[in-house]
Protein backbone atom coordinates (compact mmCIF):
# COMPACT_ATOMS: atom_id res chain seq x y z
CA UNK A 1 0.00 0.00 0.00
CA UNK A 2 2.77 2.52 0.45
CA UNK A 3 3.91 2.58 -3.11
CA UNK A 4 0.11 4.08 -4.11
CA UNK A 5 1.23 7.63 -2.69
CA UNK A 6 4.30 7.95 -4.34
CA UNK A 7 2.45 6.73 -7.59
CA UNK A 8 -0.07 9.57 -6.72
CA UNK A 9 2.05 12.03 -5.92
CA UNK A 10 3.65 11.27 -9.48
CA UNK A 11 0.21 11.24 -11.24
CA UNK A 12 -0.77 14.37 -9.74
CA UNK A 13 2.65 16.14 -10.26
CA UNK A 14 2.17 14.83 -13.82
CA UNK A 15 -1.54 16.08 -14.33
CA UNK A 16 -0.42 19.09 -13.19
CA UNK A 17 2.66 19.59 -15.53
CA UNK A 18 -0.01 18.52 -18.49
CA UNK A 19 -2.49 21.65 -17.26
CA UNK A 20 0.38 23.80 -17.07
CA UNK A 21 1.34 23.01 -20.84
CA UNK A 22 -1.94 23.02 -22.06
CA UNK A 23 -2.92 26.55 -20.48
CA UNK A 24 1.18 28.03 -21.39
CA UNK A 25 -0.09 26.72 -25.19
CA UNK A 26 -3.23 28.57 -25.34
CA UNK A 27 -1.12 31.54 -24.34
CA UNK A 28 1.40 31.31 -26.56
CA UNK A 29 -1.51 30.48 -29.50
CA UNK A 30 -3.24 33.95 -28.66
CA UNK A 31 0.10 35.70 -28.39
CA UNK A 32 1.27 34.24 -31.73
CA UNK A 33 -2.51 35.82 -33.04
CA UNK A 34 -2.21 39.20 -31.56
CA UNK A 35 1.39 39.30 -33.14
CA UNK A 36 -0.12 38.60 -36.75
CA UNK A 37 -2.93 40.79 -35.92
CA UNK A 38 -0.75 43.64 -35.06
CA UNK A 39 1.72 43.49 -37.76
CA UNK A 40 -1.26 43.07 -40.59
CA UNK A 41 -2.61 46.36 -38.99
CA UNK A 42 0.85 47.52 -40.02
CA UNK A 43 0.81 45.81 -42.91
CA UNK A 44 -2.18 47.86 -44.14
CA UNK A 45 -1.28 50.97 -42.73
CA UNK A 46 1.88 51.21 -45.04
CA UNK A 47 -0.25 50.00 -48.02
CA UNK A 48 -2.89 52.39 -47.63
CA UNK A 49 -5.92 49.97 -47.29
CA UNK A 50 -8.23 51.68 -45.84
CA UNK A 51 -10.70 48.55 -45.91
CA UNK A 52 -8.26 46.62 -44.02
CA UNK A 53 -6.72 49.05 -41.89
CA UNK A 54 -10.59 49.32 -40.36
CA UNK A 55 -11.04 46.16 -39.98
CA UNK A 56 -7.31 45.66 -38.03
CA UNK A 57 -8.34 48.43 -35.48
CA UNK A 58 -10.76 48.43 -32.59
CA UNK A 59 -14.58 50.03 -33.02
CA UNK A 60 -14.04 50.67 -36.49
CA UNK A 61 -16.29 49.18 -39.40
CA UNK A 62 -15.66 51.79 -41.60
CA UNK A 63 -13.11 52.42 -43.98
CA UNK A 64 -10.35 54.82 -43.07
CA UNK A 65 -9.57 57.10 -45.53
CA UNK A 66 -5.85 57.75 -46.65
CA UNK A 67 -5.29 61.28 -48.22
CA UNK A 68 -2.49 63.92 -49.17
CA UNK A 69 0.54 64.23 -46.99
CA UNK A 70 -0.42 61.33 -44.14
CA UNK A 71 -0.78 58.78 -47.69
CA UNK A 72 2.98 59.92 -48.54
CA UNK A 73 4.22 59.64 -45.06
CA UNK A 74 2.45 55.98 -44.39
CA UNK A 75 4.71 54.95 -48.05
CA UNK A 76 7.38 55.25 -46.34
CA UNK A 77 6.81 53.71 -42.90
CA UNK A 78 8.33 50.64 -41.75
CA UNK A 79 7.90 48.67 -38.35
CA UNK A 80 9.25 45.56 -36.77
CA UNK A 81 7.26 43.80 -34.33
CA UNK A 82 9.18 42.14 -31.29
CA UNK A 83 7.83 40.68 -27.79
CA UNK A 84 4.29 40.09 -26.75
CA UNK A 85 3.03 40.49 -23.72
CA UNK A 86 -0.12 39.47 -22.20
CA UNK A 87 -1.97 42.22 -19.60
CA UNK A 88 -5.07 40.71 -18.46
CA UNK A 89 -7.72 40.84 -21.38
CA UNK A 90 -5.51 42.53 -23.52
CA UNK A 91 -1.78 41.81 -25.75
CA UNK A 92 0.81 44.16 -25.84
CA UNK A 93 3.09 43.95 -28.63
CA UNK A 94 6.45 45.93 -28.88
CA UNK A 95 7.25 47.23 -31.58
CA UNK A 96 9.84 49.69 -33.55
CA UNK A 97 8.25 52.05 -36.55
CA UNK A 98 10.16 53.75 -38.53
CA UNK A 99 8.23 57.19 -39.51
CA UNK A 100 9.29 60.18 -41.28
CA UNK A 101 10.77 62.91 -38.95
CA UNK A 102 8.02 65.31 -39.14
CA UNK A 103 10.11 67.62 -37.31
CA UNK A 104 12.90 67.32 -38.81
CA UNK A 105 11.11 67.18 -42.25
CA UNK A 106 9.81 70.70 -41.31
CA UNK A 107 12.83 72.53 -40.13
CA UNK A 108 13.93 71.63 -43.53
CA UNK A 109 11.22 73.68 -45.10
CA UNK A 110 12.43 77.24 -46.52
CA UNK A 111 11.27 80.03 -44.89
CA UNK A 112 10.09 82.01 -47.96
CA UNK A 113 6.97 79.87 -47.86
CA UNK A 114 4.12 82.01 -48.23
CA UNK A 115 0.70 80.01 -48.06
CA UNK A 116 -0.77 76.63 -46.74
CA UNK A 117 -0.61 75.64 -50.76
CA UNK A 118 3.05 76.29 -50.95
CA UNK A 119 3.95 74.93 -47.76
CA UNK A 120 1.98 71.51 -48.85
CA UNK A 121 3.81 71.92 -51.73
CA UNK A 122 7.08 71.83 -50.00
CA UNK A 123 6.32 69.85 -47.86
CA UNK A 124 5.26 66.67 -50.00
CA UNK A 125 8.08 67.53 -51.78
CA UNK A 126 10.58 66.97 -48.38
CA UNK A 127 8.62 63.85 -47.85
CA UNK A 128 8.82 62.61 -51.63
CA UNK A 129 12.72 62.97 -51.10
CA UNK A 130 15.39 59.72 -51.22
CA UNK A 131 16.57 61.31 -48.08
CA UNK A 132 14.03 62.23 -46.15
CA UNK A 133 14.77 61.95 -42.38
CA UNK A 134 13.32 59.54 -39.99
CA UNK A 135 12.82 58.67 -36.63
CA UNK A 136 12.81 55.64 -34.51
CA UNK A 137 9.72 55.19 -32.80
CA UNK A 138 9.20 52.64 -29.39
CA UNK A 139 5.71 51.52 -29.16
CA UNK A 140 3.98 48.86 -27.06
CA UNK A 141 0.91 48.32 -29.15
CA UNK A 142 -2.10 47.40 -27.80
CA UNK A 143 -4.60 44.72 -29.16
CA UNK A 144 -8.15 43.76 -27.57
CA UNK A 145 -10.12 41.51 -28.66
CA UNK A 146 -13.37 42.35 -30.46
CA UNK A 147 -15.77 40.01 -32.36
CA UNK A 148 -13.42 37.08 -31.51
CA UNK A 149 -10.03 38.44 -33.05
CA UNK A 150 -7.32 40.43 -31.84
CA UNK A 151 -7.48 44.50 -32.69
CA UNK A 152 -5.28 47.22 -32.08
CA UNK A 153 -5.97 49.81 -29.92
CA UNK A 154 -5.52 53.62 -31.45
CA UNK A 155 -3.44 55.22 -28.07
CA UNK A 156 -1.73 58.46 -28.04
CA UNK A 157 1.89 56.53 -28.46
CA UNK A 158 1.19 54.63 -31.36
CA UNK A 159 -0.73 57.48 -33.44
CA UNK A 160 2.37 60.01 -32.88
CA UNK A 161 4.72 57.27 -33.78
CA UNK A 162 2.69 56.78 -37.30
CA UNK A 163 2.54 60.54 -37.79
CA UNK A 164 6.12 60.90 -37.17
CA UNK A 165 5.91 62.51 -33.58
CA UNK A 166 3.15 65.17 -34.90
CA UNK A 167 1.62 65.00 -31.31
CA UNK A 168 4.87 65.53 -29.71
CA UNK A 169 5.57 68.64 -32.27
CA UNK A 170 2.02 69.49 -30.93
CA UNK A 171 2.78 69.08 -26.91
CA UNK A 172 6.09 70.80 -27.47
CA UNK A 173 4.72 74.05 -29.14
CA UNK A 174 1.68 74.06 -26.10
CA UNK A 175 4.87 74.02 -23.92
CA UNK A 176 6.34 76.36 -25.34
CA UNK A 177 3.55 79.20 -25.35
CA UNK A 178 2.78 78.23 -22.03
CA UNK A 179 -0.49 76.22 -22.83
Amino acid sequence: MKTQKPKRKILALALCLLLAASCTACGGKGKEEAKAACEDFFQAYTLCDSQRLAESMEGFSESVPFGGLQLQMAEKLQFETKKVKSQGDEMLVSAVITAVDLKKALESLPETIDSTDAAKEALSAAFSAEDVPTKEFEVDVSLAQEDGKWVVQMTPDLADALLGGYYSILEEAAEEAGL
